[in-house]
């Protein structure tokens, strides 16, 4: 274990390279799987996932008196 970093010699860290984030992460990945980030210089983010659908809720009738 090196003292340092605490890590262990010809271990790896990496981490987001987002500003924002800079998140460790458990080995190389294409995007952040915290802020979506891409993990390649000049990468775009990726887009956004569209709004759920509204689903309109089912009243019961009111029960006769």
């Amino acid at each position: 274990m090196n003292k340092e970093s605490g890590a262990a010699q010809g271990e790896t860290i990496y981490r987001c390279i987002a500003p924002g984030c800079l998140r460790p992460l458990p080995r190389r990945v294409k995007y952040c799987p915290y802020c979506g980030a891409g993990q390649q210089p000049g990468a775009p983010p990726r887009a956004a996932a569209p709004p759920a659908p509204v689903v309109p809720v089912r009243v019961a009738a009111p029960m006769p008196q």
